[in-house]
């Protein structure tokens, strides 16, 4: 359903939602390096948190945007499958 939007390029909700929540994640990116030290990034538990989940939100972007390896006929095998 979500790649037939796609095809048609419409962005459904979810597809939507995804680009919110990275612009949010993004943001504590921003506010961190306004107000705290670049050498301390990679200490903390929380940050590496943050870019797991930023990696994860962008997998999922790309994922809802590539009808070819997460569409309908993605699980098709051998001579019909679309080898990219």
């Amino acid at each position: 359903m979500e790649h037939d939007l796609n095809s048609q390029g419409k962005i459904n909700a979810a597809q939507r939602m995804r680009y919110f929540m990275l612009v949010g994640v993004l943001s504590c990116y921003c506010t961190y390096f306004l107000y705290m030290d670049i050498d301390g990034f990679f200490i903390s538990f929380t940050n590496w948190t943050l870019i797991i989940t930023t990696v994860s939100l962008m997998a999922s972007i790309n994922a809802g945007n590539d009808s070819t390896n997460y569409g309908k006929d993605s699980l098709q095998t051998a001579e019909t499958a679309v080898h990219t």
